[in-house]
């Protein structure tokens, strides 16, 4: 359990993931929003998805501890 001095970091995001034909090829199409900021970041990708996420940084929530 955490302690109540210690603060959480986390990202909240909106995940909005569809397929599109081009041409008669599937090809997938990816959003991402950042809920508190409202950023939006596209991909066509999963892994390009992966690395953006595994690189963003974290900030300390405004919410307490749980």
């Amino acid at each position: 359990m955490k302690n109540e001095t210690e603060q959480t970091r986390y990202q909240s995001y909106l995940l909005r993931l569809w397929q599109v034909n081009d041409f008669g090829v599937p090809q997938t199409r990816i959003t991402l929003i950042h809920v508190a900021t409202g950023q939006k970041h596209t991909f066509t990708e999963f892994d390009a998805l992966l690395n953006f996420l595994n690189q963003s940084p974290t900030e300390p929530s405004k919410r307490p501890a749980r």
